[in-house]
């Protein structure tokens, strides 16, 4: 976790903020560690994504697409 931190005001629905408190509940945290858990993992997700992209745009192997001409008669069967 980082050393500075923010506050943040989110606006949720009544019902969602109830399960998510139970949520966090039995898991034995507290609802700011539920919800810091769950931003992180999409930050992550997103920065994996990221670096996969550049990896293959940056990769000495350029990937062409084969595109190849078809016949109508290859398409549909008669």
């Amino acid at each position: 976790m980082e050393s500075s931190t923010k506050n943040l005001t989110v606006t949720l629905p009544a019902s969602l903020i109830r399960k998510a408190k139970a949520i966090a509940a039995r898991r034995g945290t507290s609802l700011d560690a539920l919800v810091h858990e769950s931003l992180q993992k999409i930050v992550n997700s997103e920065d994996e994504y990221t670096a996969a992209a550049m990896r293959f745009i940056n990769s000495p192997v350029k990937y062409k697409l084969k595109y190849e001409k078809w016949l109508r008669s290859d398409l549909y069967e008669r």
